[in-house]
């Protein structure tokens, strides 16, 4: 079991509470963490949970206001616990190809999308995966002819491991 816990504990100063989920930590608590440092410059409290302690009594209570996942298997499972909490999907495993990704996915169900707040992606081609699914299934999609949609949601970040290592130079 795994838990990070950042300074501030329950300080009910901060405006936001935001609860980052990391599913593997080794691969996912750098981007975490720097995530973390910045939303803490930007006035919100932050917690780190692995998969024991997503949905741990303590988190429960905390009761996020926002959750930023980068699975999207959880999808359900964060809504279901907290229906309140914004809720904000960030590919850990993106550039995949179009076989592999899960990013497709979200062109297939309009709940799961409109469960979303936003959608950060590594870049223009995992965005192209979205659509080209949607093409595929036509008006089997909601996005089918609605790409905007899309465009309201999501943003093209780039790779958070490459801000993880810039976030580390300026550090050292």
């Amino acid at each position: 079991m795994y838990e990070y816990k950042k300074k501030g504990y329950l300080d009910m100063k901060k405006k936001h509470r935001v609860l980052l989920y990391v599913l593997l930590e080794r691969r996912d608590i750098g981007t975490a963490y720097v995530l973390s440092e910045l939303l803490e410059h930007m006035d919100c409290e932050c917690y780190i949970a692995g998969s024991n302690s997503y949905c741990s009594k303590f988190v429960r209570m905390w009761n996020p206001n926002a959750i930023i996942f980068g699975t999207l298997s959880r999808l359900q499972t964060f809504s279901k616990i907290y229906p309140n909490a914004h809720l904000f999907y960030y590919p850990v495993e993106g550039g995949e190809s179009y076989e592999f990704t899960n990013d497709k996915n979200l062109a297939e169900d309009q709940n799961y999308f409109n469960k979303l707040s936003g959608i950060y992606l590594w870049g223009q081609f995992s965005k192209d995966h979205i659509l080209r699914r949607a093409r595929e299934l036509k008006h089997k999609s909601f996005l089918y002819g609605q790409e905007s949609l899309l465009d309201e949601k999501c943003k093209i970040i780039g790779h958070p491991r490459l801000d993880f290592i810039r976030y580390y130079r300026n550090e050292v």
